[in-house]
């Protein structure tokens, strides 16, 4: 593939629209100011001339990683020099096939769950519930997220969650999810930035944060936004001067 259909293609991924020509590619007019980043971006990394793709590499029988391709390919995928000098532009799970050395039989275990622990590795959306200072999390790796819109987020709401809390005994019947610091984290697929929402009484607790950040294994700032929300308030932070 060339650069311009490489462009073209990633656009297509990431959910535009746009059918543009190799010249309004190579120079960003008259495009939207996010496209306008990524076509830039892209520009920057991808050499000219003949240039590989996944596609190339089928016959690796390797499933590529749908976060490369759909959620931030300009972040995540990446140009590689390939041993016989052609150039390639491939996503992770890809790249480590072609490029790591292969594990002897003898090394490896009799079976690895790397579904499972490619969820564990990946971003998640979800809601959270901070109660007696027990953190309490209710996610989705974010390949299995929900679209609403343009966000990609968590099914369950917090009444749910809470009530399932309770069914268990780990929470207390006597008290209602809006009266507990909550949040939720989703994931805005045109500004490519996962959103932690948070109340203002856990936003206090920078500990507390961090642990959050590590349970939904959020990337690092400015990929994740830490910001309040109107609907994730409790009422000690509803009713306090100033808040």
């Amino acid at each position: 593939m060339k650069k311009h259909e490489i462009i073209q293609l990633t656009l297509k991924q990431m959910q535009h629209e746009h059918k543009l020509s190799p010249e309004e590619l190579a120079d960003c007019q008259g495009i939207a100011c996010d496209d306008d980043m990524v076509i830039a971006e892209l520009n920057e990394l991808l050499p000219s001339g003949d240039i590989k793709t996944c596609l190339n590499f089928s016959d690796l029988g390797v499933a590529c990683c749908p976060i490369c391709h759909s959620v931030s390919p300009d972040v995540d995928m990446r140009v590689e020099t390939l041993p016989d000098g052609s150039k390639a532009w491939i996503c992770c799970k890809v790249r480590s096939a072609l490029l790591e050395p292969e594990a002897k039989v003898d090394e490896l275990p009799d079976f690895v769950d790397m579904e499972g622990v490619f969820a564990v590795l990946l971003p998640k959306v979800g809601i959270v519930f901070v109660h007696a200072g027990c953190l309490w999390v209710d996610s989705t790796p974010i390949d299995d997220a929900i679209r609403y819109g343009e966000v990609l987020t968590h099914e369950k709401g917090h009444a749910d969650f809470w009530h399932e809390l309770q069914a268990c005994g780990a929470v207390s019947k006597d008290e209602t999810y809006d009266e507990v610091p909550r949040g939720r984290v989703c994931y805005d697929t045109r500004e490519r930035v996962y959103h932690l929402y948070l109340d203002r009484c856990i936003l206090r607790d920078q500990e507390m944060v961090k642990k959050i950040i590590g349970a939904m294994t959020l990337p690092s700032a400015p990929r994740t936004e830490i910001t309040t929300d109107s609907h994730y308030r409790c009422p000690e932070c509803m009713f306090r001067p100033g808040e």
